[in-house]
């Protein structure tokens, strides 16, 4: 059996060793690490049955988002059973189905029953509870509160670059003999009425409305229409 890689495969190959490089959480083969989430690429996995040559269908990553595709075992694993059970943290680690765990699994016309099956059993739900409960590793917190807050800027620097557009498209001045009776200032306040992440955003410690920006955001706008 071989695997078929679609166009993007190197993308995934690259996202998987960026998360093998970060902390060891656990593994499935010997060996291989499973990484902070399961991985779900665009690859073709066939399986040869009789003459027929069946393959895996990426629907059932959503189906199922706790397959976990692990080129090692030319299958897919369970990333929450793999991580627990490979371990041996518990008694039921010798009743767990050790395709999901270890083998891997690649039966894709019993895959929809296997899937089923493994889903409501008591080893797939001691698993999933199990990590549901375990704190986040920190890599994981800080990563989150970055696109947070990644989010958040390009969110209100779209309010304020839609002040600038609004103010040049009329020909209005932007400021005034002080800074906060310029005509942008004062249409930001207008904005940030009842916008309270706008209102804490432009009191922060950065100037997100400094003639700098504004002759840089007008720059853009220039080009854009430009080309």
């Amino acid at each position: 059996m071989e695997i078929i890689p679609s166009s993007r495969e190197s993308e995934f190959d690259n996202e998987r060793e960026s998360s093998q490089a970060g902390e060891n959480e656990g593994t499935g083969k010997e060996g291989e690490e499973l990484g902070l989430c399961p991985n779900h690429p665009n690859v073709k996995v066939p399986s040869t049955l009789s003459n027929r040559i069946l393959y895996f269908q990426e629907k059932w990553f959503k189906d199922h988002t706790w397959l976990h595709y692990s080129p090692s075992v030319k299958g897919v694993l369970c990333f929450y059973c793999a991580k627990y059970f490979a371990a041996q943290k518990s008694k039921l680690a010798s009743k767990a189905d050790s395709a999901f765990v270890k083998t891997g699994f690649n039966n894709w016309k019993k895959a929809l029953e296997k899937c089923s099956v493994h889903k409501d059993s008591q080893c797939h739900k001691l698993a999933v509870m199990t990590r549901i409960q375990e704190p986040e590793p920190v890599n994981v917190q800080l990563s989150r509160e970055l696109e947070r807050r990644q989010q958040q800027a390009r969110r209100n620097l779209m309010k304020i670059a839609g002040g600038v557009r609004y103010l040049a498209r009329q020909g209005l001045a932007f400021r005034g003999d002080q800074k906060e009776s310029g005509n942008l200032s004062q249409l930001l306040k207008y904005k940030a009425t009842g916008d309270a992440e706008l209102t804490s955003w432009l009191k922060g410690p950065l100037d997100f409305t400094s003639p700098e920006l504004q002759n840089e955001l007008l720059k853009l706008m220039a080009n854009t229409i430009i080309k």
